[in-house]
This record gives structure tokens, C-alpha cells and sequence, in this order.
């Protein structure tokens, strides 16, 4: 076995295993790729004096680049999504019989942390979302409809989830979403979906949504925002229902290993 895979299986891959059950490609790879271009490529660009050294001020300059690139280049136009389609219906419900639903399928459906999550928030988080909507009245807001639904299908190839059984596995997306669709660049932000729905409202169009848990930097130092050029974030105790329409995409979170509430946003995948 080469050392690289050896020092990736010593320092990731056996405590991912530990943590997380069995492995697959796709957990090996991301450290195989993270190794190639920022330990392995570099190396051989050096002249092997000093290695280390030269190594970091590699990838600095590539970082570097890479943020001037992006900076100074002129914003690409990005195309609106035109199919935003729920699917994999779990349930329905009004808002008035939600209890009664909810500890109804408890007793005969597994509920993942996330989607206990969603439920014990989704009523403070729905009260939230009223208060934005005008001439609702609460006999409207009794008798809004609830379409509880796992996954959405996004312009035509993502595909993001929020199930508690997917393959005998928690699946429950995270995503980026655009806070100010005419400022598309600027406030773009993460956030992890605990739930997918369609809500109608009496006399009002039917609405796709999900109920979102945010994440933010995990130091507000200005210096400690990224590691490893990735966004180093935690999550925090902030729900809120959006529309589906304002997702832009589904990105990858790998949590740090043996730490609480630390993660990367994982860049260098897709």
C-alpha cells in the first residue's frame, strides 16, 4: 500500500469508519483528491529542497489566483431553474390536526434526528412565514393544507432530499440558496434542509417550500473564516421556511472529525 492511501486510511478513513459505518469511493476519494492536488501535485513542482515550504507557498499562490480570478473576471449569467418539481409524497395534513399526524406516524415510521428536528420547529417557523403574507386570517392559517413530501427534483439534474429512510439511511440534503435574488453573487449562503413540503393557504396559490437549519462561520475572525481555502462553519439554532425556487444548488458538508458542530464546505468536489 502507498503511504498516501496508508496515512488516509490511518488519520481519515478508520475514524470515518468508526464514526459512520461502512465506507465507500466516494468517502476514500475525497481525501485521495484533497492529497493529489494539494500535497502530491505541489511536490513534484518543487525541487525537493525544502519541500514543506514550497509546498505551502504553492498552493498560496494557487489560492491566490484563484480569488483574483474570481474577483476580476465578469459574472457569468446563470439561468434560472425552470423545473422545481416535489416528489415522494410522505403525507398530508392541516395545520389544525398537525399533532395528531405527527404522533401518529411516530408509531409506525422511524423519524431521523433532522426530521424530529423539523417537527418540533415547524410550527414557529410556519407562524414566521405567515406574518409575511397579507390578509391571512387564522381560521386561513387552520385549515392551510400541508403536502410533507422527501425529495425535489432541480433544473433538470440536482436532485436534493430530505428522507429518513433513503437505502437505510438518513438523506437529508445541504444546500446553497440565493437570500436576494437580485444581488445573486452576494448573499448566497448555506443551509441544510430538514424538510421538503407544498403549503396552500385557502384562496391562495399552492407554494413548494423547505424548512431549512442555517449555518454560519464558526469564528467571526476575519482571519478564521476559511480553512484550507474551505468555509469552516458550525450550525446554529436558526430555522427557516424558504421557497424552493431560491435553492441554487446542492453542496457537500464533511463534518471534522472528532470535533462537535465543525465543518468544511467542501469546494474542491463539484
Amino acid at each position: 500500500m502507498k503511504y498516501p492511501k496508508l496515512h488516509n486510511w490511518q488519520h481519515h478513513i478508520i475514524d470515518a469508519i468508526r464514526n459512520y459505518g461502512a465506507i465507500n469511493g466516494f468517502t476514500t476519494e475525497t481525501y485521495e483528491s484533497l492529497h493529489k492536488f494539494y500535497i502530491k501535485a505541489p511536490y513534484r513542482m518543487s525541487n525537493r529542497r525544502d519541500a514543506t515550504s514550497q509546498i505551502i507557498n504553492l498552493v498560496r499562490h494557487d489560492s491566490i489566483l484563484n480569488y483574483l480570478q474570481k474577483i476580476t473576471s465578469p459574472p457569468s449569467i446563470k439561468k434560472h431553474r425552470q423545473i422545481r418539481t416535489l416528489g415522494g409524497i410522505e403525507g398530508s395534513f392541516t395545520l389544525d390536526t398537525f399533532n395528531d399526524f405527527v404522533d401518529e406516524y411516530r408509531t409506525t415510521h422511524f423519524l431521523a434526528l433532522e426530521a424530529e428536528k423539523a417537527f418540533e420547529v415547524l410550527i414557529d417557523s410556519l407562524n414566521q412565514y405567515f406574518d409575511l403574507i397579507e390578509n391571512i386570517t387564522d381560521k386561513d392559517v387552520e385549515a392551510t393544507i400541508i403536502k410533507w413530501y422527501t425529495s425535489a427534483f432541480i433544473r433538470e439534474v440536482d436532485t436534493i432530499r430530505a428522507k429518513s429512510n433513503y437505502y437505510n439511511a438518513p438523506a437529508f440534503s445541504d444546500i446553497a440558496i440565493n437570500m436576494n435574488e437580485e444581488e445573486a453573487e452576494k448573499y448566497n449562503t448555506i443551509d441544510g434542509i430538514l424538510m421538503l413540503f407544498g403549503l396552500k393557504i385557502p384562496g391562495h396559490d399552492e407554494q413548494e417550500l423547505a424548512l431549512v437549519h442555517w449555518y454560519d462561520f464558526k469564528y467571526n475572525d476575519l482571519h478564521r473564516l476559511f480553512k484550507y481555502d474551505c468555509p469552516y462553519v458550525k450550525r446554529i439554532p436558526m430555522f427557516t421556511v424558504i421557497a424552493i425556487e431560491s435553492i441554487i444548488e446542492p453542496v457537500h458538508i464533511i463534518p471534522c472529525f472528532n470535533k462537535t458542530n465543525e465543518y468544511f464546505v467542501n469546494y474542491f468536489i463539484f
